[in-house]
């Protein structure tokens, strides 16, 4: 039986960053993977196929207004073929990226199932055959797969997953997206851009449900301009696929049923933890609603056990995962290190406006009894925004009145998701509005919005 220091079951953005680190630790390091390719579902399924895609969409629909620049192109179209075969290029590239920084690091890869046996061991279950390895700490990173629907289960072809969403042949019809999380109104606006008629149903009240208020609302109007088809309080009573298409039955909260015919139905209400077969029960883990509990560092209840990503309680993020992943293999490895701050993890929507949000909202902050202040700046007054055409959104801090402490901060706007990064910073370090507003921002930057947003939070806007 080979021996390792540490053994990683998936090889996911949780687990790959997870076996560098430690064999940049000097751990004999294993790595198990059941695909054909490191990389998991962020790499394969979905953060960069999807943001591929929307790539394609965003600068679509950029072409749309070229000749409001001066720039003569024509009509533009889709080459869905082609645009496939430059997501899969992508895909591809990354995925061996990935293998060659794995070798370079000197991880044994296992390409395999992987299980617990207990006793601190694991299985490898591959095609060649059955291989147990012993190790003395063990990472489990198995990630998460779409979640169905219990009546409206999926079949690959008219009721799809985002695996399919991002695969389709031509673009549907008319498209039906259950759940206005991020991956719902991404897929959403892709498919709208390249043609398809999109209705988006969601339980709740907004869309991007947990996330703020304002902001969902201001996406929801941004996405429902662009002829995208939002119902809110609204759920999906039944589904039949059959030759003319998907029959469905929606149920609003007030109001009576709509029953109407889509090409496809994209089911995107969350993620499941990937724990099947796991041999959870062999090595004495407690999972609890589905997910493995564990400590700021990743330890579960078994001494020398680890779980990181989407298998453990919190937001199902590859980022996340990844700070995770290095938290957890520099503990196993015996250094004293600050845990994952869960309160400063981004979340990103990369639809067109961007949305990104850090810390708290405003909600959030009243119901904890904070007194706060919200400070905004709109793109409307940021000169960099109107000349890249893209003053719809703005930048809203929540900060301790107190002290001024940057508590949160959501952005809705031109490059959000970056933009996003300076503001994590700021909850991170535990900056003051007045810290923010006296750093130098580079002129003309989108990123002077949170600059201004800060001196508003002083009570001293300058530019608004």
């Amino acid at each position: 039986m080979k021996k390792f220091d540490i053994a990683i079951i998936g090889a996911g953005p949780g687990g790959y960053v997870a076996a560098i680190r430690a064999a940049q630790l000097g751990l004999k390091t294993a790595l198990i993977e059941k695909s054909p390719a490191p990389g998991g579902t962020c790499l394969h399924w979905g953060c960069i196929p999807t943001k591929a895609l929307l790539h394609a969409a965003t600068l679509l629909g950029r072409l749309a207004h070229a000749a409001e620049e001066g720039l003569a192109i024509g009509a533009a179209s889709v080459d869905l073929p082609a645009l496939m075969k430059r997501k899969d290029a992508v895909v591809r590239r990354l995925a061996g990226g990935v293998a060659g920084l794995l070798k370079k690091n000197g991880v044994a890869y296992f390409n395999g199932k992987g299980s617990l046996l207990g006793g601190g061991c694991v299985r490898v279950e591959a095609a060649a055959g059955t291989e147990d390895l012993a190790a003395e700490r063990i990472v489990i990173a198995t990630g998460s797969e779409p979640s169905s629907l219990p009546h409206v289960p999926f079949d690959g072809r008219a009721i799809v997953s985002s695996n399919e969403a991002i695969a389709f042949d031509a673009a549907p019809e008319r498209l039906l997206v259950v759940g206005a999380g991020a991956v719902g109104l991404e897929l959403g606006l892709v498919w709208s851009r390249f043609g398809s008629k999109v209705t988006v149903v969601e339980l709740m009240p907004h869309v991007l449900p947990g996330g703020d208020e304002e902001l969902s609302v201001e996406l929801a109007k941004a996405l429902a301009q662009q002829g995208i088809r939002i119902l809110t309080e609204t759920t999906l009573a039944a589904a039949a696929a059959g030759p003319g298409g998907v029959a469905v039955t929606l149920k609003p909260a007030s109001g009576n049923p709509i029953e109407e015919t889509f090409t496809r139905v994209l089911v995107a209400v969350g993620r499941r933890a990937f724990l099947q077969d796991a041999g959870l029960d062999k090595a004495g883990i407690v999972v609890e609603k589905g997910r493995i509990p564990v400590d700021p560092w990743g330890r579960t209840n078994v001494p020398g056990i680890f779980a990181i990503g989407d298998v453990t309680p919190g937001p199902q993020l590859a980022h996340r995962a990844s700070a995770q992943g290095i938290a957890a293999v520099e503990t196993a490895a015996g250094r004293t290190v600050a845990p994952v701050n869960a309160g400063a993890v981004p979340a990103c929507t990369y639809t067109e406006p961007e949305a990104a949000s850090v810390g708290l909202t405003e909600k959030e902050a009243r119901n904890r009894g904070i007194d706060i202040t919200v400070a905004r700046f709109p793109f409307a007054a940021s000169g960099k925004a109107m000349i890249e055409r893209a003053q719809a959104g703005w930048v809203k801090l929540i900060a301790d009145r107190a002290h001024g402490q940057v508590l949160g901060a959501h952005i809705i706007g031109p490059h959000a998701t970056e933009l996003i990064a300076e503001a994590t910073l700021a909850v991170q370090m535990e900056c003051t509005c007045e810290e923010l507003a006296r750093t130098v921002h580079a002129h003309p930057t989108l990123s002077e919005a949170i600059a201004e947003a800060a001196h508003a939070g002083l009570g001293a806007a300058i530019h608004f």
